[in-house]
């Protein structure tokens, strides 16, 4: 039980030691040495006759004796169709190593092998991520959007894996060729579609923007997309078009969120896009404008900005997205106010920091003790201001619970949020906040503080010069109906909450 392992790790050549064949070794053999080792004589031994009669007696191998004539791919996929359920990228492994060894043998494997696919075994690749309620490895995330990507049409994910053959069969490369193409294409998704947008500080471009935007709004539909501007092998886009595609889509994607246009069908949507942008990719970010700005359907429409107004307008801010969304259009203004427009370097040198502060009521919700009604507004109309945009502001996790549900102004050793405020934050968004109401904060100066950052977040997430929608949309109409599974979709509320009426008249309900 002393002896040490016949396997000195650190000689191994490093070029073996991101194998997970290789990790799990070094795992059980270094886990089994200090469980055999940590306890008395007595317990050691009873450790180790247990894992003798485990190893011996109890663990079971099946092996199954192939002839020349077995096809192992379809004998694979009938024990998985029979047992535990297989990810895309299992069953895509097994398939590309059987058309590898088709090709060139052993010795074709183990190259293809250690050049571009040992990458798809490290951390990074067979992690879980989430997407809508659904879980996989992100190497089957991608092999889904590279099927995507390649394909230019929309699937499920259980067509994945036969996709994925249907276009080896029909490209006619060989499958040495393909691994190689995947292998490229992985590393941009790794590093232009995954990771940027990760850093919470310092400057990003429209590019970083956009994904790190897209992440919090949920979005991973736009990855094909991007794969195919990203990709190496076709020619590169021009740097005026490219920062256009940036803006177009996030300027969709945002100004849908905030009028809570549906977001179904968008997966069918850019996969249109992507075809059309397969045709003429040098023209991208044009191309995206007039086909988002020809649309007048309910599922696919840009949101203009008359609608923008009415929505935010006239409906609460605060629960009607998720407080990260929340929180990524204030970030979104504060770069604007400190001189952050569109792909442009700003002179104050940085950007707000991102993911990082609280959203704050200025008002507070719980309005009663130090805020009196304004003169001509009612208590139901108060509940609804203080909701609005324009009562919103960010501030540091500290500042947030010192302040909370302080008046505005100083009361005799106590003082309010305004001075509170005024002496610990750095915020552009702020010091406009404190510029605009040194004497009072009301229902008046939130309305109309509304309509101010409403006609920067038309600045920031612009559209055309000109564009309308010409049907009648639901926010136009007024007309907005919020089921429960829609609170549950954007973060409001979450599986076994308990909902309390706020007005005594439905504490019953």
């Amino acid at each position: 039980m002393s002896a040490q392992s016949p396997i000195n790790y650190k000689e191994i050549p490093e070029k073996f030691q991101a194998s997970k064949f290789f990790q799990a070794h070094r795992f059980f053999a270094q886990e089994t040495q200090e469980w055999l080792t940590s306890e008395s004589a007595e317990i050691k031994e009873k450790r180790a006759d247990a894992l003798v009669k485990t190893l011996r007696e109890l663990i079971h191998i099946v092996v199954i004796d192939l002839d020349t004539s077995d096809d192992a791919q379809e004998i694979f996929e009938t024990l998985n169709a029979r047992g535990a359920k297989l990810e895309a990228s299992d069953l895509i492994k097994n398939f590309v190593f059987q058309k590898l060894f088709e090709e060139g043998g052993a010795e074709l494997c183990e190259k293809v092998y250690r050049e571009n696919w040992l990458k798809f075994e490290t951390s990074f690749w067979v992690t879980a991520t989430s997407i809508g309620r659904e879980k996989f490895q992100m190497s089957s995330l991608f092999f889904f959007h590279w099927v995507v990507f390649k394909t230019a049409s929309d699937l499920v994910e259980r067509e994945v894996f036969s996709r994925f053959k249907e276009y080896v069969q029909s490209s006619n490369l060989p499958m040495s060729t393909l691994v190689k193409q995947l292998s490229e294409a992985a590393d941009i998704y790794e590093s232009k579609i995954i990771k940027a947008g990760d850093e919470k500080e310092g400057n990003l471009d429209q590019h970083g923007l956009l994904i790190y935007r897209a992440r919090i709004m949920e979005t991973s539909v736009i990855r094909p997309l991007l794969i195919e501007i990203f990709d190496p092998a076709q020619s590169q886009i021009p740097k005026d078009e490219l920062t256009k595609f940036f803006e177009v889509i996030e300027s969709w994607l945002v100004r849908r969120m905030l009028v809570k246009a549906t977001a179904k069908g968008y997966n069918k949507v850019f996969v249109d896009v992507l075809s059309k942008i397969k045709e003429n990719r040098e023209h991208a970010g044009s191309i995206i404008e007039n086909y988002f700005a020809g649309q007048q359907n309910y599922t696919t429409y840009w949101p203009d900005d008359l609608e923008l107004y009415k929505s935010l307008s006239n409906f609460s801010f605060y629960g009607r997205i998720s407080k990260g969304r929340q929180r990524m259009v204030l970030e979104a203004i504060e770069d604007h106010l400190r001189g952050w427009i569109g792909d442009s370097i700003s002179a104050s040198g940085t950007r707000v920091k991102r993911s990082t502060f609280q959203i704050e009521h200025i008002m507070p919700q719980s309005w009663q003790s130090n805020w009196p009604l304004s003169d001509g507004f009612n208590e139901q109309e108060r509940n609804e201001i203080v909701q609005r945009l324009g009562n919103l502001t960010l501030l540091t996790e500290k500042l947030n619970k010192d302040v909370s549900n302080r008046a505005w102004k100083s009361k005799p050793g106590k003082p309010g949020k305004y001075e509170k405020v005024e002496e610990s934050d750095l915020l552009q968004l702020n010091k406009k906040l404190l510029a605009s109401a040194k004497e009072e904060w009301t229902d008046a100066k939130i309305n109309e503080r509304t309509l101010q950052l409403i006609e920067v977040i038309k600045s920031i997430w612009k559209v055309p010069a000109g564009h309308t929608v010409t049907f009648n949309s639901p926010i136009q109409d007024q007309i907005v109906n919020i089921e429960i599974i829609d609170l549950l979709e954007y973060g409001s509320l979450v599986p076994g909450q308990t909902i309390y009426a706020k007005r005594k008249e439905f504490a019953s309900v």
